[in-house]
């Protein structure tokens, strides 16, 4: 009788020894991903709550929050700041940064002959439509009845570093033409 028991239990030790290992190598094919091997990731039900009392759940590969609607001025004009693949609205316009074409900054702590630039492509919905544009930084550039600058893209350069598309931030001001 007691060695039914103890054959029992090393049976029940080793299905829990093997259940682990197969949870944890994805032996059995679920979709429990992560951003450093590409798979899907799920973030947690965390909210941001935003200035203008909305709230925003976390997105992406990193489980960042979303960007926070921005508030359009009485003038018509609205700063949005947002990452790739995340859209951000204001001024009556929707705009949605899709890939980093070109990152020619100067790295900080060096000296260049030129500044540089960043490219970025993105996609922009507004009351006439839908459309592809690229942005370049500091390029003002008219999208319908309205005028779209990329001000500012974060991070910062660093020399001997490479950034990571889904690093990338960027700030769009919106104006009324």
């Amino acid at each position: 009788m007691q060695k039914n028991w103890l054959a029992i239990f090393i049976v029940i030790v080793v299905l829990l020894v093997g259940g682990v290992y197969a949870f944890k190598t994805n032996l059995l094919g679920f979709a429990f991903g992560n951003a450093q091997t590409g798979g899907e990731v799920a973030c947690t039900m965390e909210a941001k709550l935003c200035p203008d009392g909305s709230s925003v759940g976390r997105t992406g590969p990193h489980c960042e929050f979303a960007a926070c609607p921005t508030a359009t001025t009485a003038s018509g004009n609205a700063t949005l700041k947002t990452s790739l693949t995340q859209t951000a609205t204001g001024a009556g316009l929707s705009i949605t940064p899709l890939e980093v074409l070109e990152d020619s900054r100067c790295p900080a702590g060096v000296e260049c002959i030129q500044a540089g630039t960043v490219r970025v492509s993105a996609q922009v919905a507004g009351p006439a439509g839908t459309a592809a544009q690229t942005f370049a930084l500091n390029e003002p550039e008219e999208v319908g009845a309205q005028t779209v600058t990329l001000i500012q893209v974060a991070p910062l350069k660093t020399e001997g570093q490479q950034i990571n598309q889904a690093d990338y931030r960027f700030t769009f001001v919106v104006s009324k033409r």
